[in-house]
């Protein structure tokens, strides 16, 4: 059995291979490994054990130094980020719409002053149709930030509470430390995920696992165990670390508790290969995963660039566009290894002359050029082209969403005055009395359009047919929120729970007041998270139709994958952009989940159904574009409000208002 506590860990690089290997297969195609991002937290472990372990050791020597620690760190992390981050800031200016490569030239000083994670919790549009934040270049550098803000603390925190000697009480305050972390990670999710997924009281748990592991073996507190229990702890640590790349997924309250599995499992390998070599240490020391744990870092600084880069062009993904992207990021990580890494790491000089040459001059002089970049409005070089600027101007799309228009409530939380206000109420905006004046009817309508932003995007069109027809309609909605009347837990995420749990609660009680119900919503979303989705929407609907209540179910529309409102925009920077791409057939688990509500409303006579995909795929080819090429759609999954009215319209010059609404006059006395 090997003690020794400072020996080189081949099998640590092992794991820094399956960690990164993880985060980029599941960021290329998270369906091939769901908690493929759980490779991040085995990160944290790997950096919090050699961090911590370095500093225990120094310290038992009496040779800790903040300087040397710091002059390490900055030869080891800056070189490579300050490379990736020039390289993204050039670019971006080059081929990202303006307000874009603005984005990222803050998002650039951020990282610098190691605060990203801060600046991108902050920063962040949380509303229902934020920008895709797989489009943003250095969203990965919030890891890294919060591995920085550790080093910034954890030393300073180790010279105060270090014991002089070997003290078990120590080694219970991580333990107590590390607990307080994940439940408050686990305690404020629910209110607030963003804030527990980007900072580092909430991730310190993480770090701090790999501290305690370090500190148990520099203490050699349990360095007697046999093979046979050592072994058994690396077999448990895989099978942890494998069950929670394939059982945790984005849909997991993480990180909180279950992000203990890949972390001591991680630890429990860790702790187990510093004194036993058995099969799966073995493994970890093949020379193809020490080779990738070698680059892990230079890997995991480009692949998210490459792929963002790759994403805003709006290329198509599959296969083989993944290799070579795998391809090509192995490639650029082993060229800033070998040409940027290895030779910075092994540069002499002090700490001051480290600091100025290999962070301070090229941090600010990036500085400077993302300054210049964000003063500019990111126009870069394009500011001094006219032509862009106004082909820009005529190309950029100023479709707004749905929950902008007063017209449309559609909300996270609803509270009493959504359900009263009048501005929500559409269809015939004006009736004749018997003198021939206009007024506006004060009585409450006696139809109602509720769902998530699955029936916000279909107001224009029902709003079409109501004023051709001749009835008025109120329309609620609720983001995420399942319209169903128990156990929705189930059925969404946790974030939007208690605002979905609260407003249905208020909106039951008001159902009373109508006589036709319509209803959509994503049902292909819902039903995935749960089987049992559709068989409670169903005991909601019978519930309603008992109260003599007719229902009307409206089916999703199709999901057009390649369709963005800015392509053309995007594509007067980005060479190779197709914008007007083939249109696509129905995705077959919309056209079966449309069929089962279909064939549920034929069993119930107060129950209809409609969908509008036979306009939007003529002959099963669908388009986010109308016959005339104008744009239907805001973006893949919901059509814009002027798209909704103009496909209203369009149904209402094709055929007259279509069943079951051309009776809706008449079923609500109209």
């Amino acid at each position: 059995m090997n003690n020794q506590t400072n020996k080189y860990r081949a099998d640590i690089d092992g794991l820094r291979a399956i960690a990164v290997l993880s985060v980029i297969i599941f960021h290329l195609d998270k369906n091939i490994l769901p908690g493929g991002f759980v490779g991040v937290d085995i990160l944290f472990v790997l950096s919090g054990y050699l961090i911590s372990l370095y500093i225990y050791e120094k310290m038992a020597q009496g040779q800790f130094s903040i300087t040397e620690f710091y002059r390490r760190r900055i030869k080891r992390i800056a070189p490579v980020m300050l490379a990736v981050l020039l390289f993204v800031l050039i670019v971006s200016q080059l081929l990202l719409l303006p307000k874009d490569a603005k984005a990222v030239s803050e998002s650039v000083i951020w990282s610098l002053l190691s605060m990203v994670n801060i600046h991108f919790y902050l920063s962040q549009d949380t509303s229902y149709f934020a920008a895709a934040m797989d489009e943003k270049p250095l969203l990965h550098f919030w890891s890294l930030a919060v591995e920085e803000q550790f080093y910034l603390v954890w030393p300073a925190i180790l010279l105060i509470f270090y014991p002089a000697r070997h003290s078990k009480l120590f080694l219970w305050l991580l333990v107590l430390m590390a607990f307080i972390s994940f439940f408050a990670a686990q305690y404020f999710y629910a209110s607030d995920a963003s804030l527990v997924y980007y900072m580092l009281p909430t991730r310190a748990g993480e770090l701090l696992i790999g501290a305690i592991i370090a500190y148990i073996i520099h203490k050699k507190i349990f360095s007697k165990l046999s093979t046979a229990i050592l072994n058994f702890i690396s077999f448990v640590g895989l099978l942890l670390v494998t069950l929670s790349l394939i059982i945790i997924s984005e849909e997991s309250v993480f990180p909180g508790f279950i992000a203990l599995i890949p972390t001591v499992g991680t630890a429990c390998i860790v702790f187990s290969g510093q004194y036993q070599s058995n099969l799966i240490t073995r493994f970890l020391t093949l020379k193809p995963m020490v080779f990738i744990g070698l680059i892990s870092y230079s890997a995991y600084l480009w692949h998210w660039p490459i792929i963002a880069f790759f994403r805003y062009g709006l290329f198509e993904q599959n296969l083989m566009t993944n290799i070579a992207l795998f391809t090509l990021i192995l490639l650029l990580a082993w060229l800033s290894y070998h040409y940027i890494e290895q030779p910075f790491r092994y540069t002499t000089g002090n700490f001051n002359k480290v600091f100025t040459r290999q962070y301070l001059i090229p941090a600010t002089c990036i500085t400077i050029v993302a300054v210049v970049a964000y003063q500019v409005n990111g126009f870069g070089l394009r500011q001094f082209s006219s032509t862009y600027q106004v082909k820009l101007q005529s190309t950029l799309s100023d479709v707004k969403p749905s929950y902008s228009y007063k017209y449309i409530c559609q909300k996270r939380r609803i509270k009493t005055k959504d359900i009263t206000d009048t501005n929500c109420i559409i269809g015939q905006t004006s009736r004749i009395d018997n003198q021939g004046n206009a007024y506006i009817p004060s009585e409450e309508p006696e139809v109602l359009l509720l769902g998530d932003s699955n029936a916000a995007h279909y107001v224009g069109m029902i709003g079409a047919f109501a004023r051709k027809q001749g009835f008025l309609f109120r329309n609620i909605q609720i983001n995420s929120c399942p319209p169903i009347r128990q156990k929705i837990r189930k059925h969404m995420k946790i974030e939007y729970y208690a605002s979905c749990r609260d407003s249905l609660k208020l909106l039951w009680t008001k159902l009373a007041d109508y006589q036709v119900i319509i209803i959509s919503a994503s049902w292909l979303d819902y039903q995935s998270k749960s089987s049992d989705f559709l068989a409670d929407f169903y005991h909601t609907v019978l519930h309603l139709t008992n109260k003599i209540k007719h229902v009307i179910i409206l089916g999703k529309v199709p999901i057009i994958r390649s369709y963005n409102r800015n392509c053309r925009a995007r594509s007067l920077s980005f060479p190779l952009m197709q914008c007007y791409k083939p249109s696509t057939s129905l995705n077959k688990g919309i056209a079966n989940i449309n069929l089962e509500l279909m064939g549920f409303a034929k069993e119930n006579s107060l129950v209809e159904y409609f969908d509008a995909n036979s306009y939007l795929c003529p002959d099963n080819n669908c388009s986010a574009y109308n016959s005339r090429g104008e744009a239907l759609y805001f973006d893949q999954s919901h059509l814009s409000v002027p798209g909704s009215w103009k496909l209203g319209k369009e149904i209402i010059k094709q055929e007259g208002v279509p069943y079951p609404f051309n009776l809706l006059g008449e079923s609500v006395g109209h």
